[in-house]
């Protein structure tokens, strides 16, 4: 038997009660989806040097936007990490714009991963849409497959030097 959840409760009289539920056989990994949209109330992410922004976005209130040093490029690192390692990731995606007409092609939002959250390795095909094809204030989707990694931190990271790229509705789905 696989044991799914258990629960003990002690009552005032000190009668210890025990709840058990399992299954038998072999069980399904269940999927779940971690999001994150600039929202208040998002939860189970580390953001660094990304701001709300509410000129543009892809849904609800905001979007994020990469941090302005006051010069007119960005404080680095510009990151959105999940909190939790992965044993088995599925997928991570999310909406790319930019807010100004800037046509910078270094720009673009990469797909991460670690094992250690000290080193990090881009993934071969986690490389967003290019800062210069974005439209400005039109977002753009962007799936990475994530099946081939186990026992990973996944994050998103800037790769480029201007502030007005932005991010969007990120969705990272995982089993357990």
């Amino acid at each position: 038997d696989n044991i799914i959840a258990s629960n003990t409760n002690v009552t005032a009289d000190g009668t210890t009660y025990y709840a058990v539920w399992a299954s038998t056989g072999e069980s399904a990994p269940i999927e779940y989806t971690a999001t994150y949209g600039f929202e208040d109330g998002d939860f189970g992410w580390t953001v660094t040097n990304i701001n709300k922004y509410s000129d543009y976005k892809a849904s609800g209130s905001n979007s994020g936007k990469c941090a302005d040093n006051g010069s007119g490029t960005i404080k680095t690192p510009n990151t959105i990490e999940y909190s939790a390692q992965l044993g088995t990731p599925v997928s991570i995606s999310f909406k790319s714009s930019k807010s100004s007409t800037n046509t910078t092609s270094s720009n673009y939002w990469a797909v991460q991963y670690s094992s250690n959250k000290s080193t990090w390795t881009n993934l071969p095909n986690g490389a967003g849409p290019n800062h210069a094809n974005l439209t400005k204030g039109t977002f753009t989707d962007f799936e990475v497959d994530l099946t081939s990694l186990s026992n990973v931190y996944i994050r998103i990271t800037h790769n480029g030097s201007s502030p007005a790229t932005l991010l969007d509705d990120v969705k990272l789905v995982y089993k357990i």
